[in-house]
Order: C-alpha cells, then sequence, then structure tokens
C-alpha cells in the first residue's frame, strides 16, 4: 500500500491522496503513514475512528454513531446490471417478486412508472416507496 501511495505521489506531484485504510494500518502513524514518509519526506495527517483517546493514536479521532433511518422495502430479488438493464437473477421465497410471478430472467424495465435501467434507478424508486405500498412493476420476459 505504501509503495503504491508514494508511485501515485511521484506521478501526480500537484495532488493530495487520501488513503482510506483500516486503524490497524495507521494507528500511533505506525505502517503505511511511517512507510510512505520515509520513502518520500512528506508530511501527512493520520484520522482513525472510534478509538481510545491515547496519546499519539493519530493527528485526530473520530466518533461516530449508528444512524437511524427509514428501511426501504425490499422486493426479493437477486439481480445484475447488463448493457443498462436490471435483470432478475434470483427469486426469493415468501417475498413481492414472489407474489408478482417475477421470475429469473426477467428484465426489470419500470417500478412505480419511474424507468429503470440501474441498480441505483430500482434502489431509488424503493426508497422513496413507502413500505407496504402496492406499486407496479413492469418487465420484458423471454
Amino acid at each position: 500500500m505504501a509503495q503504491t501511495a508514494d508511485k501515485f505521489l511521484v506521478e501526480h506531484p500537484n495532488t493530495r491522496l487520501i488513503v482510506l485504510a483500516g486503524n490497524g494500518h495507521v494507528m500511533y502513524k505506525y505502517g503505511i503513514p511511517d512507510r510512505v514518509y520515509r520513502r518520500n519526506g512528506e508530511p501527512f495527517t493520520v484520522i482513525v475512528q472510534d478509538e481510545s483517546l491515547n496519546e499519539g493514536i493519530g493527528d485526530y479521532v473520530l466518533f461516530s454513531e449508528e444512524i437511524q433511518g427509514k428501511q426501504s422495502p425490499k422486493i426479493g430479488v437477486g439481480i445484475e446490471e447488463k448493457d443498462k438493464q436490471v435483470v432478475i437473477m434470483s427469486v426469493a421465497d415468501n417475498t413481492p417478486a414472489k407474489k408478482a410471478d417475477l421470475q429469473v430472467g426477467d428484465i426489470i424495465t419500470k417500478l412505480a412508472d419511474w424507468k429503470i435501467e440501474t441498480l441505483v434507478d430500482l434502489k431509488w424508486v424503493l426508497f422513496y416507496t413507502e413500505m407496504g405500498e402496492t406499486v407496479k412493476i413492469e418487465v420484458l420476459r423471454d
């Protein structure tokens, strides 16, 4: 990781690099930060998350808490994106998808009158759908 980071910095001298790694790879400025510094001597900042406030553990310690948000409805399918199409790869038992007779190979084209071309489209429409709400789904089959 340190070698790759240093190589990037050499190839892009006018940029700043942010390395996202687990606390164990950066705490006390050991691991990645120390190894990059030994290669290039450039200053760095270490940020760790949810660790005890031990002296020298990092330049900053972030304390986070779980975000409580609305759960989106699930239709009960496994999907794959292919060429701007959302293809059903599996249908779980006892789900709205099973009750709607969705099948493996179906291509979801619309949900609640919204055009679906990507997983993001599908998730976006589900996010704004209320739990228990009935919506129309359109699929291409065969």
